[in-house]
């Protein structure tokens, strides 16, 4: 497998570890140093890492996460990808509504003999954050 491939395959095993509720793999997406910046808040490091991922389950709806596209430049050990990503909600009724759409920008390193996730800073373009606790 290139090493493409195996970046895109670590993009995609974001949202899936989220839809199913795997918070160890989630995690295991990461550098040990890996840092995570979404809704205004960096997350930095395997400890605080879980500790955003655990609290964001007990909030986040039934979701699918959907990757539409993503450019992958590799340089050695060491690649950028920029990804555009879609949630989708189903709701009570069955019926399934757009919950976000936006961007994810990273920056990717091989660890242990995987590409992970070094830094990523996701964007969001339209939808609301999900609700977030008074953590600070």
């Amino acid at each position: 497998m290139s090493a493409a491939d195996e970046i895109r395959r670590t993009i995609v095993r974001y949202g899936q570890t989220i839809d199913d509720r795997d918070l160890d793999g989630w995690v295991s997406l990461y550098t040990r140093d890996g840092i995570h910046e979404i809704n205004g808040r960096a997350h930095r490091g395997s400890e605080q890492l879980r500790a955003f991922m655990s609290k964001a389950f007990e909030r986040i709806e039934d979701l699918r996460h959907l990757v539409l596209g993503s450019s992958i430049e590799v340089n050695g050990d060491e690649a950028r990808a920029t990804s555009d990503w879609m949630t989708v909600r189903k709701n009570p009724d069955g019926t399934v509504s757009i919950a976000s759409v936006g961007r994810f920008d990273d920056v990717l390193r091989v660890e242990d003999g995987r590409w992970r996730f070094a830094h990523r800073v996701g964007t969001r373009w339209a939808g609301a954050p999900p609700k977030q606790p008074d953590d600070r």
